[in-house]
């Protein structure tokens, strides 16, 4: 998919290969002999997907004739000619406009190696970035060292990273406005924990974050890794409740309670006082009651949707009755 404000200049030839939807090598070669001859585009947006290995000599190419691209998105891609040449692209300051930078890429080492001189060399600071890795091979240092005092969208929420990456994020980017993050721990993590690390984004407006395996270690029988999840979760919510300017906040971390008020985080989160929206993956393991709700109408005063799932009735009927304007939404069983 790509976005122009003048498509109609563009030769059909040359849309089929933005839309990545080449079928042999003879269109591909039609394309390449398009993009040759064609001048300079007022494309801002532009979505590649590499589904063929012909397609990496096509790429240069087409990033040089499009000089105020504003937003790049990179689906699955797995060859690293293709990074290179936004590399080499960049290095010669040919997208001098790129604000928006969005990845899909197979785990590969050199690949890894590669995304760091991209986020190296891109001109200006990134606006947003996103990532997905399956693997979670993501270096922080690059983002915190060249797009700190531009970056206010970080979506990590396709990629599985370690607890102590998204602390240097949280830590190294101050200007994150919005983060979507799938955090996981290893059983190697159990000194990679540095918790007195405090989080500079406290402008942050939406935080949404997905908490895996060292959560787990809160129900762990080895109480060294029990002890690992309670402070882990201690000092995550801790740092929540200092973002006063946050509207929007989903935390899943089965199965913990963090909403609930004698076993969980919720009345360290009082200074929330902008919030408007609230997530809640609701599983057998947590607890949400009459004091909860109303905990939320006293402490809450801009809360405006709830999305949950299987909440009692008492727990909507308290907070309906507090806060009649409150929408309730059911949470996908995929959240």
């Amino acid at each position: 998919m790509c976005h122009s404000e003048s498509l109609a200049l563009v030769p059909r030839i040359a849309v089929r290969f933005i839309e990545g939807r080449f079928y042999n090598r003879r269109e591909h070669s039609d394309a390449e002999a398009a993009i040759e001859a064609m001048p300079e585009m007022q494309l801002r947006a532009l979505s590649y997907d590499q589904s063929t290995m012909w397609e990496e000599n096509i790429f240069q190419p087409l990033l040089e004739r499009c000089p105020r691209l504003e937003k790049l998105n990179l689906n699955w891609t797995h060859d690293e000619v293709t990074f290179q040449h936004l590399v080499k692209t960049l290095k010669e300051n040919k997208l001098p406009a790129l604000r928006h930078l969005r990845m899909a890429v197979r785990n590969r080492t050199e690949l890894n190696n590669l995304l760091i001189e991209v986020l190296s060399h891109i001109p200006c600071g990134l606006e947003s970035f996103g990532y997905e890795n399956h693997d979670g091979n993501l270096d922080s240092q690059p983002l915190i060292r060249h797009h700190s005092h531009s970056l206010t969208n970080l979506d990590l929420h396709q990629s599985r990273i370690p607890f102590g990456t998204f602390l240097d994020l949280m830590v190294g980017l101050p200007c994150l406005q919005t983060v979507m993050a799938t955090i996981i721990g290893r059983p190697n993590d159990k000194n990679d924990f540095p918790l007195n690390k405090h989080w500079e984004c406290l402008g942050l407006r939406s935080l949404q974050l997905g908490l895996s395996a060292w959560l787990y270690y809160a129900t762990s029988r080895d109480e060294g890794m029990k002890s690992i999840g309670k402070r882990a979760s201690d000092y995550l919510f801790a740092e929540v409740a200092k973002l006063a300017s946050l509207r929007k906040l989903r935390i899943r971390c089965d199965p913990m309670e963090p909403y609930s008020k004698s076993r969980g985080y919720l009345e360290q989160l009082a200074g929330l006082k902008q919030l408007e929206h609230l997530e809640i993956a609701h599983t057998k393991h947590n607890a949400l009651g009459e004091d909860e709700a109303q905990w939320m109408v006293d402490n809450w005063p801009r809360l405006l949707q709830v999305y949950e799932q299987h909440a009692p009735a008492v727990f909507k009927e308290t907070l309906l009755k507090g806060r009649p304007l409150v929408d309730f939404f059911k949470v996908p069983s995929s959240y």
